[in-house]
C-alpha cells in the first residue's frame, strides 16, 4: 500500500540469491557489500575466512563482527552479477551494497529520479522502501493464469488498511512472476483485488506469495 510519509526513505532494491529474493540497502556511504550471517546460512553459502581482516564499523561507530567472506552471484533482471561479499554477525538488513560493488559493477544512484543505474544505464532498477509485512497485500488464493493473459485477482490487505480506500502498487522487481498494474482499491474487509499480466510463453501459477503489492 502507499505510504504517504515521505520521510520513509526508498534506500533498496531487491536481487535473488540462489533464487532467493533480498532486500539490499543501496549505500553509498559503506565501504564494503556485507550480507548476514543469518541470510547467508539461509541461502547456503560457502563461508570463508577472511583474507585481510580490516575492521568494518557501522555507522554509529560500533564495529561490525566479520565471521567471514563468500562469493555470490547476483541476478537482477537477467543480469548475473558475481561479487565477493564479507559475512557479518547481526547484520540488520540482511544486505548492504557497497561502494566496491558500485565501483565494479558501475553503478551509479540518482536520489532525483530515484534510480539505481547499472554499467551505465544498460539496466536501470527504481528504488523502494523497504518491504515489510506491515505494509503489504498479499495473494489470497491460488491462482493459475494462462500465457499472455490479463487477470484481476484476490488480494488481501492488512488489518489496519481494512475497509478503506487503499492505493495497491508494484512492489518494483521483488517478483518477475507478472506485471502488477497501480490500482486503487475500496477494501471490502480485508478483501481486495489487482491486476496483474502474465508476459510469458507459458501459464504461471501464483501460489503463496506472501507480498505481491504494496
Amino acid at each position: 500500500m502507499t505510504n504517504n510519509n515521505n520521510s520513509v526513505p526508498n534506500n533498496y532494491i531487491v536481487m535473488k540469491i540462489r533464487g532467493k529474493p533480498v532486500q539490499c540497502l543501496v549505500d553509498t556511504g559503506s565501504v564494503s557489500t556485507v550480507i548476514s550471517h543469518t541470510f547467508a546460512t539461509k541461502v547456503g553459502l560457502d563461508i570463508q575466512q577472511c583474507v585481510n581482516n580490516h575492521a568494518l564499523f557501522s555507522a554509529n561507530g560500533a564495529p561490525l563482527r566479520v565471521v567471514g567472506m563468500a562469493d555470490v552471484t547476483f541476478y537482477l533482471k537477467g543480469l548475473r552479477i558475481p561479487h565477493t561479499l564479507r559475512v557479518v554477525e547481526g547484520l540488520a538488513p540482511h544486505l548492504v551494497l557497497g561502494i566496491d560493488f558500485m565501483k565494479a559493477n558501475k553503478v551509479t544512484v540518482n536520489y532525483a529520479d530515484g534510480t539505481v543505474r547499472f554499467y551505465e544505464d544498460l539496466l536501470i532498477i527504481p528504488l523502494q522502501g523497504y518491504d515489510s509485512r506491515d505494509n503489504c497485500a498479499f495473494v489470497s488464493q491460488t491462482v493459475c493464469i494462462p500465457k499472455y493473459a490479463e487477470a484481476v485477482i484476490p488480494v488481501t490487505v492488512l488489518k489496519q488498511y481494512a475497509n478503506t480506500c487503499v492505493v495497491l502498487e508494484s512492489l518494483h522487481n521483488r517478483y518477475d512472476l507478472v506485471a502488477v498494474a497501480g490500482s486503487l482499491n475500496n477494501a471490502d474487509g480485508r478483501r481486495a483485488v489487482a491486476k496483474v499480466l502474465n508476459y510469458k510463453l507459458h501459464s504461471v501459477v501464483l501460489k503463496n506469495i506472501p507480498k505481491l503489492l504494496a
